[in-house]
């Protein structure tokens, strides 16, 4: 039988105090995070949200990320923003032919995401080896994307995605928080509330 110790107790107290700081940080990072979403886009297109719950009920292969706690519920909007982001982006008007994007979108409709991928891989490549910030934005905001569309089926996948938006912006506050919920989701804790002090700075 052991005995336990004064040491022992302060050393599980000073783990346990650790964990929930960390947990502390990723819900409010997440709140806060969430909330500069919601106030730059307060009200979704009803068509889009539709789009994003279908795609959403029809993919295979993931736990479900409904739980009802803090982090659950922040991670569930996490997804759903990020997916109506890629939506969005594949709606919106650039120099890929209306055509293709809305065959893109059909497919993530059936939960086919290969098409949509590889769309936002031409955008990505081609913004990433021109100069400028500007571009740099748009190559990370399609690496965000596919990460988005990754996610349906792939959460290391996904991780690498927004990993590689900050590669292309450092200062990517929405591929950082992402960061941080899935290597929170992977039980890395300490690098997700490394990348969410990234998501706040």
């Amino acid at each position: 039988m052991k005995i336990i110790t004064p040491e022992w107790i302060s050393a599980i107290a000073t783990a346990l105090g650790v964990i929930v700081a960390i947990i502390g940080v990723a819900v409010a990072g997440a709140g806060i995070f969430m909330g500069k979403i919601k106030n730059s886009n307060s009200i979704l297109p009803k068509e889009i949200e539709a789009v994003v719950q279908e795609i959403l009920a029809n993919r295979q292969g993931l736990p479900s990320t409904e739980s009802i706690t803090p982090e659950g519920i922040a991670a569930k909007k996490g997804e759903i923003a990020a997916l109506t982001r890629a939506i969005e982006a594949l709606r919106a008007p650039d120099s890929l032919d209306r055509k293709r994007r809305a065959e893109a979108e059909a497919a993530l409709l059936r939960g086919d995401t290969l098409a949509a991928d590889t769309l936002f891989a031409e955008i990505e490549k081609t913004a990433a080896v021109s100069e400028g910030a500007a571009q740099k934005r748009q190559a990370a905001a399609a690496a965000r994307h596919r990460g988005a569309i990754a996610f349906l089926h792939d959460t290391r996948g996904a991780l690498a995605y927004y990993q590689r938006a900050t590669e292309h912006d450092p200062e990517d506050a929405e591929a950082w928080n992402r960061i941080g919920m899935l290597k929170s989701r992977l039980g890395d804790l300490a690098e997700a509330q490394v990348a969410y002090e990234r998501a706040l700075t």
